[in-house]
């Protein structure tokens, strides 16, 4: 629960995850969306933050 209520860290922990390239993590997610037709498809890497403008 500690790390659900914290967005920062959820947030580094979900960057590392997807930029470290566990690809049986990425195979069960793979596999998981396959077998659920209403699993939202999320995009597979973190989007990069775009410049706000001033």
């Amino acid at each position: 629960m500690a790390l659900l209520s914290d967005p920062v860290a959820l947030a580094r922990l979900h960057e590392q995850l997807w930029s470290e390239g566990h690809p049986e993590w990425l195979a069960a997610w793979r596999d998981s969306i396959k077998a659920d037709p209403h699993a939202p498809l999320l995009p597979l890497q973190p989007q990069l933050a775009l410049a706000q403008p001033a």
